[in-house]
């Protein structure tokens, strides 16, 4: 889920930032003033709000950690390198279970 940086004037008269995040939440939490200045410099440059800023970052963080589903791919040549061939592992676990 990307939410992407929002601008204040791209919202109607009768429409606010919070239909955005329906479900949302409002906290309090300490954030060093190094990272606080980072966050108004880059919230400046893109011309969106603090909060706006942190929302994302915190979006994309969160994108960046989350577990996928295992692929095919993520499979491929996971027995490369290995001593025994798949075959015989499989046996060698089958024959634990006589």
């Amino acid at each position: 889920m990307r939410l992407g940086f929002y601008k204040a004037d791209q919202f109607s008269s009768t429409s606010h930032m919070m239909t955005l995040y329906d479900d949302g939440m409002r906290t309090i939490i300490e954030i060093p003033q190094a990272l606080v200045n980072k966050i108004d410099s880059v919230s400046k440059a893109r011309g969106v709000s603090r909060a706006a800023a942190i929302r994302t970052a915190i979006a994309e963080y969160l994108d960046r950690l989350s577990i996928s589903e295992p692929t095919e791919d993520s499979a491929f040549g996971i027995w490369k390198g290995r001593v025994k061939d798949g075959l015989s592992y499989q046996r060698s676990l089958r024959d634990e279970w006589k």
